[in-house]
């Protein structure tokens, strides 16, 4: 197995005259963990996976021979599904009520170590040295890139950061008025008092005001570009940077005008990102309730709502995945995921 390791050069006093100097061969990347095995749910609320199966196929039309099934009755499995997840919720409730989800479903906990001193001689052996930098390059750094872009396939602006940079961030895209007089003409069309959300306008004027894009970090504005008319179809481009297969990107279209909040899974999200989020929300929720509008942004107000949305469902798909993993007896490490919302 190949590694990226620090070489240090350490002076160690030894006392007020003399010096020990070596240098040492540092794995930044050495981890260690301490794992939580989590509730048997398969003992305590079994699922009879060969039953639901037999009663799938002899529901359904199935050719042996030529290889090929019809006619699956996926009703009857989301039944059985539901049916399941209900027991399972009945028995958390009933005897494990407190049980948060890593004591469920298990899950690893990295172990901090602090020291005062290195340790001159690794529990690693280093057998060979393939190349040495003074500072680590990109290419062999993680990365996250989000482009966007013309529909003619032009770049407008690029962002690209390591991710070490961007854990626990929230990212978006987002537009704003290009000038004053888009501005107000904006305002004219909106109704001068509105009360509710019915009170907006179902439709706007499309190309009439011009916006320009804005791509952000924790509500700093980092990179920009307009003018767009409002409505105008552009395409983003985003993904990750690994240092053994490269760029893995994908486009995916955006209006003009729309709020895109990007939630970043770097093997997992953190449980103080997610009360930062709700802490965010009830803080907007209080200012609004008290008609205090002072301070409140985009970001704040609907960016935090999708925020929400995007960070939950990748906690969520996370649980979902661990389980599957726990009930199948594998071994799981998830890849950094993203997604937008």
């Amino acid at each position: 197995m190949y590694i990226s390791l620090v070489q240090a050069f350490i002076v160690k006093p030894v006392n007020s005259l003399k010096r020990l100097a070596f240098t040492a061969a540092l794995n930044a990347s050495l981890k260690q963990y301490q794992y939580a095995s989590g509730l048997n749910l398969q003992e305590s609320v079994p699922l009879d996976g060969e039953r639901i199966a037999n009663e799938i196929k002899a529901r359904a039309t199935v050719n042996d021979s030529e290889g090929w099934v019809q006619n699956l009755d996926g009703a009857y499995l989301q039944t059985e599904l539901s049916q399941y997840r209900e027991q399972i919720e009945t028995f958390l409730n009933q005897q494990h009520p407190e049980a948060t989800v890593a004591e469920v479903i298990g899950g690893q906990r990295l172990i901090k170590r602090e020291s005062n001193q290195l340790d001159r001689y690794p529990s690693y052996q280093r057998i060979d040295t393939s190349v040495a930098f003074s500072a680590l390059p990109d290419s062999l750094r993680h990365q996250f890139k989000y482009e966007l872009l013309s529909t003619s396939g032009n770049v407008l602006f690029s962002f690209v950061q390591s991710t070490p940079e961007l854990a626990g961030k929230s990212l978006s895209l987002s537009f704003r008025p290009a000038s004053a007089a888009d501005e107000q003409t904006l305002i004219n069309v909106l109704p001068p008092n509105p009360q509710t959300v019915e009170d907006l306008p179902k439709r706007l004027p499309a190309n009439l005001i011009q916006l320009k894009a804005e791509f952000s970090v924790q509500g700093q504005m980092q990179l920009s570009h307009g003018n767009h008319g409002l409505g105008k179809e552009l395409i983003t481009r985003k993904g990750y940077w690994n240092p053994r297969s490269g760029w893995q990107l994908t486009d995916n279209p955006v209006i003009a005008g729309e709020y895109q909040a990007i939630g970043l899974d770097l093997q997992g999200l953190a449980a103080n990102q997610l009360n930062t989020l709700k802490n965010e929300l009830e803080q907007t929720k209080a200012k609004l309730e008290a008609q205090d509008l002072n301070g409140i942004t985009k970001h704040q107000l609907t960016g935090a709502i999708l925020q929400t949305g995007v960070q939950g469902y990748l906690a969520l798909t996370r649980v979902q995945s661990e389980l599957s993993a726990q009930v199948s007896n594998m071994v799981y490490y998830r890849q950094p995921s993203y997604g937008t919302f």
